[in-house]
């Protein structure tokens, strides 16, 4: 006999399945019985249409982070200002690509170009102090390009702080003396293995033809660096500029001062100009500015000192009087009260442009 069923209970019928759906779907997620997600769904197949080639792109992805950290910082910038440069280091046969940031002059009384090397772990769109002169020297009729340097190969390890703790002594029963004796015996194991292995390795790296020291040898920070100068230079050259400045900040410097030495003998008093912001660089420049300049160098140098620290401005000293003893003429200090790289100084930026308009005549021709 067919039951009778009332409005109520009908309506607790067509109820029950919309209230239960939801726990049911989330015991399905917890057990892993759920569908994938549309989208997700979409992503894997993108990945998976060719696994070969897709795998390859997400390896070179993980292994050279920088290039993928560059197409992010690339992809917020506006389009027109970026610029894609092209480097081959001395131990690879591929091409590096090279973020750059480049922006016209707005004035139709054209100076020159000014190249700006960002202190290490920045880049090329870092907003303060650097930044601040890539948006604001275009205005007084400077071509300005900023570019990112190559990744950092390591990372300094900071000093220990507290003192180094002295080995206790203590009493260990017979089972845990076996145990670590056991564990002494395969360590020496290992580490006689790791000795073969390191002789294998010797071996093979005296061969001249050694695809394995190819492998392990690995391209020095500063050679990258310079690399991506002359990159940036060449650039230059093509957009027409004769008269070219370079600014760099900090440890850059050093970098700038590198790229010059070979060139220095054909450097001559127009045309060419380095500006040094606090600048970071190794005992044997800072003893001795001609062991980067050369003899008698020609072309103008502005070094901007930070006078808030009495440490930056006897080292200063010393640089004036190095260069002074090499025969640089046109070597010239200025001193800040603060160079700090989280804002943007307008009296830096303003000093700077008055020495370009007085010692960097424009000199451009036409491509």
């Amino acid at each position: 006999m067919m039951q009778k069923i009332n409005h109520s209970q009908l309506l607790v019928l067509l109820i029950w399945p919309l209230l239960i759906s939801p726990y049911l779907k989330a015991e399905e997620s917890q057990s892993g019985l759920a569908e994938t997600p549309t989208n997700e769904l979409n992503t894997l197949g993108s990945v998976n249409k060719d696994s070969s080639v897709n795998g390859d792109k997400l390896s070179e992805i993980k292994l050279n982070s920088h290039a993928y950290l560059q197409e992010v910082l690339a992809a917020d910038l506006p389009g027109n200002q970026v610029v894609w440069l092209e480097t081959r280091y001395s131990n690879s046969e591929n091409t590096v690509k090279i973020l750059a940031l480049e922006n016209p002059p707005k004035n139709t009384n054209i100076e020159g170009a000014v190249l700006l090397l960002h202190d290490e772990g920045q880049h090329a769109a870092w907003p303060s102090l650097l930044g601040g002169l890539r948006e604001e020297l275009p205005y007084k009729g400077w071509y300005t390009l900023s570019i990112n340097f190559p990744r950092l190969d390591s990372y300094r390890i900071p000093e220990r702080e507290l003192p180094i703790k002295k080995a206790d002594t203590w009493e260990v029963s017979s089972p845990e003396q076996l145990r670590l004796n056991s564990n002494l015996y395969a360590r020496n194991g290992a580490e006689e293995s790791e000795k073969n292995t390191a002789s294998e390795t010797e071996a093979l790296d005296k061969k001249p033809d050694s695809k394995l020291k190819q492998t392990l040898q690995e391209t020095p920070y500063g050679t990258k660096a310079l690399a991506h100068v002359q990159a940036a230079m060449d650039h230059i050259a093509e957009r027409g500029y004769q008269n070219v400045i370079i600014i760099a900040y900090k440890s850059s410097v050093e970098i700038a001062l590198q790229y010059i030495q070979p060139l220095s003998a054909d450097i001559e008093d127009k045309g060419f100009g380095l500006i040094m912001i606090d600048p970071e660089i190794s005992n044997d420049y800072q003893e001795n500015m001609g062991k980067a300049l050369g003899e008698n160098f020609q072309a103008p140098i502005l070094d901007i000192v930070d006078k808030a620290s009495s440490a930056k401005k006897m080292a200063a000293k010393e640089r004036k009087a190095s260069a002074r003893l090499s025969g640089s003429l046109l070597y010239q200090q200025t001193f800040i009260s603060t160079i700090s790289e989280t804002s943007r100084d307008k009296s830096l930026i303003k000093r700077i442009s008055d020495w370009l308009a007085k010692y960097a005549p424009g000199m451009t021709s036409e491509t």
